[in-house]
C-alpha cells in the first residue's frame, strides 16, 4: 500500500491516472477509463484470489491488488489525450507494458521497495496480457500474475461484449465474427 500510494500521490501520477483512457478504442476508451478498468481488475482479482486461497493456493493479496492497480500504468506514457486520444510515439514503438515496467522499476528504486516485491510486481506487469502474441514479454508464472491476467482479460472481454451488443441495437442478437476475440458475441437471455 505504501508503494502504491507513493506512485500515485507522492510522485504525482494520480491527477493524470484518474482521467486517462484505458485505450484508444475497444475498451474503456473514454475519460476515466483507465481508473475504471484498473479498479475493476483489482476487485475481480481480489475476489479470484480469495476464492483460490480457500483451496490452499498461496496467494499474496498485496501483490494481487498492487499489480492490478499498476498493471496498465504504462498507458500514461503510451497515450496522449489532447486534442483527441491517440497513441504516442513511445506507445507505438515501445508499448504500454514495457513503458509500465520502466516506470515501476524507477519508482521501486526511488522508494527502495524490497527486491522480491519489486520482482513479483514487475512479473505481474510484464505478463498481464497472458500471451507473447498479445504483447507480454513473459507468461504469467505465479498465482498473482495468473490472477491479474485472468481478471484483466475478463474485464476487457466483458467491456468489449457490452460495446458490441450495444452497437447491435435491436437489429440482431448476434454480432458478426470479431477477429480480435476470435468469435461472434451473443446478447444472451434476459438475466431477469
Amino acid at each position: 500500500r505504501r508503494f502504491v500510494d507513493a506512485v500515485f500521490f507522492r510522485h504525482g501520477l494520480w491527477d493524470k491516472f484518474r482521467i486517462w483512457p484505458a485505450a484508444v478504442s475497444l475498451h474503456h476508451a473514454y475519460t476515466g477509463g483507465l481508473l475504471e478498468h484498473s479498479v475493476s481488475v483489482a476487485i475481480g482479482a481480489r475476489d479470484i484470489a480469495k476464492h483460490y486461497s480457500g483451496f490452499d493456493i498461496p496467494v499474496n493479496m498485496d501483490i494481487v491488488i498492487a499489480g492490478a492497480l499498476l498493471h496498465d500504468i504504462g498507458k500514461l506514457e503510451a497515450y496522449s489525450i489532447a486534442p483527441i486520444t491517440q497513441m504516442t510515439v513511445a506507445g507505438n514503438v515501445i508499448e504500454h507494458i514495457a513503458l509500465g515496467y520502466h516506470m515501476l522499476m524507477k519508482y521501486a528504486e526511488i522508494e527502495q521497495l524490497d527486491k522480491d516485491i519489486t520482482l513479483a510486481l514487475a512479473h505481474v506487469l510484464i505478463s498481464h496480457h497472458g500471451r507473447r502474441e498479445f504483447g507480454s514479454p513473459a507468461l504469467p508464472a505465479t498465482p498473482e500474475a495468473m490472477i491479474v491476467n485472468a481478471a484483466d482479460d475478463l474485464d476487457f472481454r466483458l467491456s468489449y461484449w457490452k460495446y458490441q451488443i450495444e452497437a447491435l441495437g435491436t437489429q440482431s442478437d448476434i454480432t458478426d465474427f470479431l477477429p480480435l476475440i476470435e468469435r461472434r458475441l451473443w446478447r444472451g437471455i434476459d438475466p431477469k
